[in-house]
């Protein structure tokens, strides 16, 4: 790489703001970039992957002699990073002459191909879609032809290990676990036991769910830098979790008796029709946390079991998150908790704000929390990665008090079905919930 030269390693300096630990991540990352031209930096939440992967990335692009580094991110993700890396600018001379573009990961196909460029794709695990590649994991493709690649996630595989085909073949990996496959169903053969599942009005798919671990992990290992937050010495590195009970008001369970049982429910002036399985499952899970979707599309608040004991909650701490799904809690929690609220992250870590709210899907990922003394989870999502993302946004390596994730459960409603899934490493679906149905009736 570059004309062979060893180019110095940086100018660590006493007072800059990178670990001893990151350090050493950069020198590992760097090592393996040499090799594989790429690297995944698999690091547990709040360790440091965005410091570690922009200095990293600035060492190969001086030693190839493009200093343009493209870091694709989440949108709520982009301002913490670009003071991330003015902050390591100041500090390191090396990076003085760095060019860092940072995109969102939904604009990564309008960003023009340049050879020799170094790509830091942040939340890797998004382009881990099978057995077709994600139009995300195509746009990557396009991009990484002749140039470096670096991976972060703190879950590179959190449903499958199957999840990591479609992110090596668009990093144009050369890695012997995916090199010579002409795509994801020629490796299933040798890589995954394929099994066949039945799935609504009976049809059958095939599930390549069953990654063959034992044979796929030597490969990663050669690939990848990790580390726990234990090992980087958080003082705390354990979420404490909570399960909070809110009774369910007997008209929520007659809604949810009406719609699993007739598909159509009248509430008020308004109709909401569940003709699938998917629909109903749906609706419950409205149902449960007090809101629903009507079928003119507009969301209506039907109960405020949940909401009551969330002004409770807003009491008993200092500084609260809370994570939402559907967007009528959010309006719901707006109109009963007002001033109180904030919905951007940094107005939350630097001001007297006491409440954040933020969605799972867009707020999961990618921002820091780390001054709520607890986070709630209003609702609970159906994807595992939600969970163990958005748990951890609270996590801090200096944080002394406990960290604490309360759940919000309406008892005799779906969330608990939910959380035994996604604690066991498994997203939510339509067939688990029928199966559940069928066994309650």
């Amino acid at each position: 790489m570059g004309d062979g030269k060893p180019i110095p390693l940086f100018s660590w300096t006493d007072n800059m703001k990178l670990k001893e630990y990151q350090k050493s991540l950069v020198e590992k990352a760097i090592n393996i970039i040499h090799k594989q031209r790429m690297v995944y930096l698999a690091m547990e939440t709040r360790t440091g992957k965005t410091p570690v992967s922009i200095m990293a990335a600035s060492y190969i692009a001086n030693e190839i002699g493009n200093p343009s580094i493209l870091f694709s991110t989440k949108k709520s993700a982009m301002k913490s990073i670009e003071r991330t890396f003015r902050e390591l600018q100041s500090d390191i001379p090396e990076l003085e002459h760095i060019s860092l573009q940072i995109v969102s990961m939904d604009s990564l196909h309008k960003v023009d191909w340049q050879p020799n460029r170094v790509l830091i794709i942040d939340e890797a695990h998004g382009i881990g879609a099978y057995p077709k590649p994600s139009k995300r994991a195509i746009s990557l493709a396009g991009l990484s032809r002749d140039c470096i690649v670096i991976y972060l996630s703190a879950t590179p595989t959190p449903e499958s290990y199957s999840q990591i085909y479609h992110q090596l073949w668009a990093a144009r990996s050369k890695s012997g676990l995916i090199y010579g496959y002409k795509n994801f169903y020629a490796w299933a053969r040798d890589y995954v036991d394929v099994k066949e599942r039945r799935i609504a009005a009976g049809r059958v798919i095939k599930d390549y769910s069953g990654a063959k671990e034992k044979m796929i992990i030597p490969y990663l290992d050669e690939l990848t830098v990790s580390i726990t937050q234990k090992d980087a010495g958080f003082r705390q590195h354990h979420v404490e979790e909570h399960i909070y009970w809110v009774p369910m008001p007997l008209e929520i369970a007659q809604h949810i008796k009406t719609i699993k049982k007739e598909r159509i429910l009248t509430v008020g002036d308004y109709e909401i029709t569940a003709p699938t399985a998917a629909s109903v499952m749906s609706k419950h899970h409205q149902l449960c946390s007090g809101t629903v979707i009507t079928d003119s599309g507009k969301a209506i608040v039907v109960s405020d079991h949940k909401l009551s004991k969330i002004k409770f909650l807003v009491t008993m701490y200092r500084k609260l998150a809370i994570f939402y799904k559907y967007v009528a809690e959010h309006d719901a929690l707006v109109s009963v908790l007002g001033d109180l609220v904030t919905e951007d992250p940094d107005e939350f870590e630097e001001s007297d704000k006491k409440v954040f709210i933020g969605q799972f899907l867009s707020k999961r990922e990618g921002i820091n929390l780390y001054t709520a003394d607890a986070i709630v989870f209003y609702n609970i999502d159906f994807a595992y990665v939600s969970y163990v993302q958005a748990k951890n946004r609270i996590m801090n390596m200096h944080r002394d008090k406990k960290a604490i994730l309360i759940w919000m459960f309406t008892k005799g409603g779906i969330e608990p079905d939910i959380y035994e899934m996604v604690k066991g490493k498994k997203n939510y679906t339509e067939s688990y919930y029928k199966k559940k149905e069928m066994i309650r009736s």
